[in-house]
């Protein structure tokens, strides 16, 4: 199995100057939980906003959602893999770097995203298969 066979396409970015209350709201409306920040400009690297980053870099700080701002939080830079590697590379990935999740990148671009549960609805769904 490789990385394309689990990778979720639907991404969505929003830019480093986003509030967080709308970050949560198109987590919300998505049902996902990480958000892509795209580079302010070519000097920058794409980031990445979780549910937690929110949870303990905003909230749990009594920080106003609507005020502070993605790049205040941003987790950078995005580890990423290509999509035609196995899923055992992408597992050893995100042990060494203890993350959650990983994207996915092709030829510069980002092309998807794979999660921690994504590998396991993939493994229980080969599993059926076989």
């Amino acid at each position: 199995m490789k990385v394309e066979d689990i990778m979720n396409k639907n991404i969505v970015a929003m830019s480093a100057n986003s509030k967080i209350a709308d970050i949560m709201k198109q987590m919300a409306i998505h049902q996902i939980r990480s958000v892509l920040i795209t580079p302010k400009d070519n000097t920058d690297s794409f980031g990445v906003v979780s549910v937690r980053d929110i949870v303990f870099k905003v909230l749990a700080k009594g920080l106003d959602p609507k005020t502070v701002e993605a790049s205040e939080i941003v987790t950078k830079p995005v580890i990423c893999i290509k999509k035609d590697m196995p899923i055992n590379h992408l597992l050893s990935m995100m042990k060494s770097y203890n993350i959650a999740r990983v994207f996915v990148a092709e030829e510069g671009t980002i092309v998807g995203i794979v999660a921690l549960m994504d590998f396991v609805r993939g493994y229980l769904k080969k599993d059926k298969e076989a």
